[in-house]
């Protein structure tokens, strides 16, 4: 007759710890590969360890410095950006972007974003003496006034020569997903986390228990469904897009942008650093590059009455889109790789026929043009 086999309790913690470690371990690697591939849902989740509350009441919120953002990390300046000095090299031409989710480059890699793209084609130009550095200062969710106050805070710190406002067409409004989201975080905190406050607050900062909490309770991450409260998202979606994007420019929203571009037009005088305003495109329907052409044309005239230098990054996207099978689009707002390709290319052809750089600092756009004209 087979003896029974007695019960060990020590086997049975040992077995339970193997478990409880193997449930650690998988969790970590999950976490890590989520981090690493910079995966996210089609509307973002606002990731608390790479925001912060700001003291800065015109800012509200700010980047995490040195949080991880996919296979990158925020700089200890707190820009999308590897790390810069702040006193620039001699023979450097540096170039600032400010701006939303689209600066910042939302969906995409850090380097992917055009900011970085254009720096690279600049990299490019056969020069000996010029060192180009494209920094970017974009925040996703900010809105002119706060682009503009996080320019006078930190940008100019760096005196570049040139700034390019990224001017989105959702940028006058007020709402935000990101001063949302941290706003709620920071509410259920202090009311409801007590006992398991310090467990609780851990996990707000795990990407996957934020995907898998938000799955079950919020339709934010689902496929097809867009961010609930988001005014500009529902205008796509409902297809009033027209009319909603011509209530943002007028009326007192479009006093506030006004007043944020006469500030940054002020800033950049005050520094001797050129301005300019590049208006992005947006895309309205499936594959379908939205022209918005009689608001485009009315913004351009007005800031440029402003006495600010614009660009339409509208019409190359416009064609890039009817020539091209490639996606430029990974929702209405936010390009992929390829659409941040076509909006450095835009701004590094503007660049090349612009007067803006001074011939004795940078020699290279004549002698650029001349060796196009003669090909």
């Amino acid at each position: 007759m087979m003896a029974k086999r007695r019960f060990s309790g020590r086997s049975f913690a040992g077995r339970l710890f193997l478990l409880l470690l193997g449930v650690v371990l998988g969790v970590s690697i999950a976490e890590g590969l989520l981090r690493l591939s910079g995966y996210e849902p089609r509307i973002h989740v606002v990731y608390r360890e790479n925001f912060r509350l700001s003291e800065n009441p015109k800012l509200q919120y700010e980047l995490q410095p040195g949080s991880i953002d996919g296979q990158s990390r925020i700089s200890q300046a707190g820009l999308r950006d590897r790390e810069f000095a702040i006193e620039k090299a001699p023979g450097t031409y540096r170039i600032m972007i400010i701006g939303d989710s689209v600066a910042y480059g939302l969906r995409v890699k850090a380097d992917q974003a055009f900011p970085k793209q254009l720096e690279g084609l600049l990299g490019d130009l056969p020069h000996d003496d010029v060192q180009f550095e494209v920094l970017n200062l974009g925040v996703s969710g900010y809105n002119t006034q706060q682009s503009v106050e996080r320019l006078r805070v930190l940008g100019l710190s760096y005196r570049p020569d040139l700034i390019i406002y990224a001017y989105s067409l959702n940028d006058p409004q007020t709402f935000s997903l990101e001063s949302q989201g941290l706003a709620a975080m920071e509410e259920r905190a202090r009311r409801e986390l007590r006992p398991g406050e310090s467990i609780l607050r851990g996990l707000s900062r795990s990407r996957l228990f934020l995907l898998l909490w938000r799955s079950f309770q919020d339709p934010w991450t689902q496929g097809e469904v867009h961010a609930q409260g988001s005014p500009d998202y529902q205008a796509v979606v409902s297809g009033s897009y027209d009319a909603y994007f011509e209530a943002l420019h007028r009326g007192e929203t479009w006093n506030d942008v006004k007043d944020g571009l006469l500030i940054l037009k002020e800033l950049g005088e005050e520094t001797g650093a050129r301005t300019w305003v590049a208006l992005l495109p947006i895309q309205l329907g499936r594959g379908r590059v939205a022209p918005l052409s009689s608001l485009r044309a009315r913004l351009q005239e007005e800031v440029t009455a402003l006495g600010l230098f614009t660009l339409d990054l509208g019409p190359p996207m416009i064609e890039a889109n009817q020539n091209d099978s490639k996606q430029l689009f990974r929702d209405p707002f936010h390009p992929t790789p390829e659409g941040h390709r076509i909006l450095a290319e835009s701004l590094y052809g503007a660049l090349l026929e612009s007067d803006f750089w001074d011939q004795t600092m940078n020699p290279l756009s004549a002698q650029v043009r001349g060796n196009s004209s003669e090909e």
